[in-house]
């Protein structure tokens, strides 16, 4: 077999995979708020408050972008309240 036809079918096959969670109505809200793209399949009315506020917190980190929500996790600059690189005391001419 051609390595094309490796690599198409693996790709084929990873996105027949990757659409199965999608059947369910619960996990494509959730991968839609994550992704940001503005759909819904209309059940995020009858969700309960806490799963609401869970879709909420999830589309800010997908339009606040992942990475940045991870780094100001990682580097504790939420907790430390810097706002500017100028805030820190750090001189980097000084080294």
């Amino acid at each position: 077999m051609h390595a094309t036809r490796i690599v198409v079918l693996g790709f084929v096959g990873a996105i027949l995979l990757g659409t199965i969670p999608l059947m369910r109505p619960q996990a494509f809200e959730v991968i839609s708020a994550f992704a940001t793209v503005s759909l819904s399949t209309g059940i995020t009315a009858n969700l309960p408050p806490i799963a609401q506020l869970t879709l909420a917190v999830i589309i800010v980190i997908g339009c606040v972008g992942k990475i940045t929500v991870a780094a100001a996790l990682a580097t504790g600059s939420l907790a430390r309240g810097d706002r500017h690189p100028e805030d820190r005391e750090t001189n980097y001419r000084n080294r």
